[in-house]
Protein backbone atom coordinates (compact mmCIF):
# COMPACT_ATOMS: atom_id res chain seq x y z
CA UNK A 1 0.00 0.00 0.00
CA UNK A 2 2.92 2.32 0.66
CA UNK A 3 3.99 2.27 -2.99
CA UNK A 4 0.50 3.43 -4.06
CA UNK A 5 0.65 6.35 -1.63
CA UNK A 6 4.20 7.37 -2.57
CA UNK A 7 3.55 7.06 -6.31
CA UNK A 8 0.26 8.94 -5.99
CA UNK A 9 1.97 11.69 -4.01
CA UNK A 10 4.67 11.87 -6.67
CA UNK A 11 2.06 12.07 -9.45
CA UNK A 12 0.22 14.81 -7.59
CA UNK A 13 3.41 16.90 -7.77
CA UNK A 14 4.39 15.73 -11.28
CA UNK A 15 1.17 15.06 -13.25
CA UNK A 16 1.37 12.64 -16.17
CA UNK A 17 -0.99 12.86 -19.15
CA UNK A 18 -3.62 10.12 -19.26
CA UNK A 19 -2.60 8.68 -15.87
CA UNK A 20 -5.66 7.05 -14.40
CA UNK A 21 -6.18 4.30 -11.88
CA UNK A 22 -5.59 1.51 -14.43
CA UNK A 23 -2.35 3.09 -15.63
CA UNK A 24 -1.16 3.61 -12.07
CA UNK A 25 -1.86 -0.02 -11.17
CA UNK A 26 -0.04 -1.22 -14.28
CA UNK A 27 2.98 1.00 -13.51
CA UNK A 28 3.13 -0.43 -10.00
CA UNK A 29 2.70 -4.02 -11.16
CA UNK A 30 -0.55 -4.64 -9.34
CA UNK A 31 -4.20 -5.29 -10.04
CA UNK A 32 -6.59 -2.34 -10.20
CA UNK A 33 -8.51 -3.83 -7.25
CA UNK A 34 -5.31 -3.81 -5.17
CA UNK A 35 -4.66 -0.16 -6.04
CA UNK A 36 -8.26 0.71 -5.13
CA UNK A 37 -7.91 -1.09 -1.79
CA UNK A 38 -4.69 0.81 -1.10
CA UNK A 39 -6.35 4.13 -1.91
CA UNK A 40 -9.26 3.31 0.44
CA UNK A 41 -6.70 2.45 3.14
CA UNK A 42 -5.02 5.85 2.75
CA UNK A 43 -8.41 7.58 2.63
CA UNK A 44 -9.19 6.14 6.08
CA UNK A 45 -5.89 7.61 7.29
CA UNK A 46 -6.85 10.96 5.76
CA UNK A 47 -3.81 11.14 3.50
CA UNK A 48 -5.87 10.67 0.33
CA UNK A 49 -9.24 12.18 -0.59
CA UNK A 50 -11.40 11.01 -3.47
CA UNK A 51 -12.70 14.11 -5.25
CA UNK A 52 -14.34 12.52 -8.29
CA UNK A 53 -15.92 9.16 -9.07
CA UNK A 54 -16.09 9.08 -12.85
CA UNK A 55 -13.26 8.97 -13.60
CA UNK A 56 -11.84 8.34 -10.13
CA UNK A 57 -9.68 11.26 -9.06
CA UNK A 58 -7.75 11.67 -5.81
CA UNK A 59 -5.96 14.37 -3.88
CA UNK A 60 -2.86 13.28 -1.95
CA UNK A 61 -1.66 15.02 1.19
CA UNK A 62 1.87 14.65 2.46
CA UNK A 63 2.29 12.87 5.78
CA UNK A 64 4.18 15.90 7.12
CA UNK A 65 1.36 18.24 6.07
CA UNK A 66 -1.19 16.02 7.79
CA UNK A 67 0.87 15.70 10.96
CA UNK A 68 1.34 19.47 11.16
CA UNK A 69 -2.39 20.04 10.76
CA UNK A 70 -2.90 18.58 14.25
CA UNK A 71 -5.83 16.36 13.25
CA UNK A 72 -6.95 14.18 16.15
CA UNK A 73 -5.69 10.61 16.04
CA UNK A 74 -3.19 11.23 13.25
CA UNK A 75 -0.04 11.65 15.30
CA UNK A 76 0.53 8.05 16.43
CA UNK A 77 -0.42 6.51 13.08
CA UNK A 78 1.87 8.88 11.20
CA UNK A 79 4.67 8.44 13.71
CA UNK A 80 4.62 4.67 13.10
CA UNK A 81 4.42 5.08 9.32
CA UNK A 82 7.26 7.59 9.25
CA UNK A 83 9.42 5.44 11.56
CA UNK A 84 9.09 2.51 9.15
CA UNK A 85 9.88 4.77 6.19
CA UNK A 86 12.95 6.22 7.91
CA UNK A 87 14.18 2.73 8.87
CA UNK A 88 13.84 1.60 5.23
CA UNK A 89 15.77 4.62 3.94
CA UNK A 90 18.52 4.12 6.54
CA UNK A 91 18.83 0.45 5.57
CA UNK A 92 19.05 1.44 1.92
CA UNK A 93 21.84 3.94 2.68
CA UNK A 94 23.81 1.22 4.48
CA UNK A 95 23.40 -1.29 1.64
CA UNK A 96 26.69 -1.54 -0.23
CA UNK A 97 26.57 -4.35 -2.79
CA UNK A 98 30.00 -5.91 -3.26
CA UNK A 99 31.66 -7.87 -6.02
CA UNK A 100 30.96 -11.60 -5.61
CA UNK A 101 34.11 -13.41 -6.76
CA UNK A 102 33.39 -16.73 -8.39
CA UNK A 103 29.75 -16.74 -7.31
CA UNK A 104 26.89 -17.85 -9.51
CA UNK A 105 23.98 -15.46 -9.48
CA UNK A 106 20.36 -15.96 -10.45
CA UNK A 107 18.75 -12.61 -11.17
CA UNK A 108 14.99 -12.63 -11.45
CA UNK A 109 13.10 -9.87 -13.18
CA UNK A 110 9.65 -9.41 -14.56
CA UNK A 111 9.20 -9.79 -18.28
CA UNK A 112 9.56 -6.46 -20.05
CA UNK A 113 11.56 -4.86 -17.21
CA UNK A 114 14.48 -2.56 -17.95
CA UNK A 115 17.94 -3.99 -18.63
CA UNK A 116 19.56 -1.31 -16.44
CA UNK A 117 19.11 -3.33 -13.26
CA UNK A 118 20.44 -6.45 -14.93
CA UNK A 119 23.65 -4.72 -16.02
CA UNK A 120 24.18 -3.19 -12.57
CA UNK A 121 24.04 -6.58 -10.86
CA UNK A 122 25.91 -8.37 -13.65
CA UNK A 123 28.89 -6.05 -12.98
CA UNK A 124 28.98 -7.34 -9.37
CA UNK A 125 28.90 -11.02 -10.32
CA UNK A 126 32.24 -12.78 -10.64
CA UNK A 127 30.80 -16.05 -11.89
CA UNK A 128 27.94 -17.02 -14.11
CA UNK A 129 25.03 -14.64 -14.22
CA UNK A 130 21.72 -16.22 -15.15
CA UNK A 131 18.75 -13.94 -15.86
CA UNK A 132 15.35 -15.53 -15.25
CA UNK A 133 12.35 -13.85 -16.88
CA UNK A 134 9.41 -14.17 -14.50
CA UNK A 135 5.74 -13.38 -14.98
CA UNK A 136 5.60 -11.83 -11.50
CA UNK A 137 7.06 -8.56 -10.31
CA UNK A 138 9.09 -7.86 -7.17
CA UNK A 139 6.00 -7.92 -4.95
CA UNK A 140 4.23 -10.90 -6.52
CA UNK A 141 7.10 -13.11 -7.67
CA UNK A 142 6.28 -16.15 -5.58
CA UNK A 143 2.50 -16.09 -5.90
CA UNK A 144 2.27 -18.15 -9.07
CA UNK A 145 3.33 -21.79 -8.96
CA UNK A 146 4.99 -21.68 -12.38
CA UNK A 147 7.20 -18.74 -11.30
CA UNK A 148 8.24 -20.55 -8.11
CA UNK A 149 9.14 -23.67 -10.08
CA UNK A 150 11.08 -21.68 -12.68
CA UNK A 151 13.15 -19.77 -10.12
CA UNK A 152 13.75 -22.90 -8.01
CA UNK A 153 14.96 -24.88 -11.01
CA UNK A 154 17.44 -22.15 -12.00
CA UNK A 155 18.77 -21.86 -8.44
CA UNK A 156 19.20 -25.65 -8.26
CA UNK A 157 21.11 -25.60 -11.56
CA UNK A 158 23.47 -22.88 -10.29
CA UNK A 159 24.06 -24.77 -7.03
CA UNK A 160 24.75 -27.99 -8.92
CA UNK A 161 27.23 -26.21 -11.21
CA UNK A 162 28.99 -24.68 -8.19
CA UNK A 163 29.47 -28.13 -6.61
CA UNK A 164 31.30 -29.46 -9.67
Amino acid sequence: YVKVYIYGLYLSRHPQPDMGLEEMARELGMEVSEAEAALRYWERRRLVSRVSDNPPEYVFRSAAQTALSGEAGMEESLRRMLAVGVANVEALWQCRPRFLPGASVVYVRSAGASDAGVEYWRALAGGTFDVVQSGGDHWHLLQRQEDVELVASRIKACLAAARR
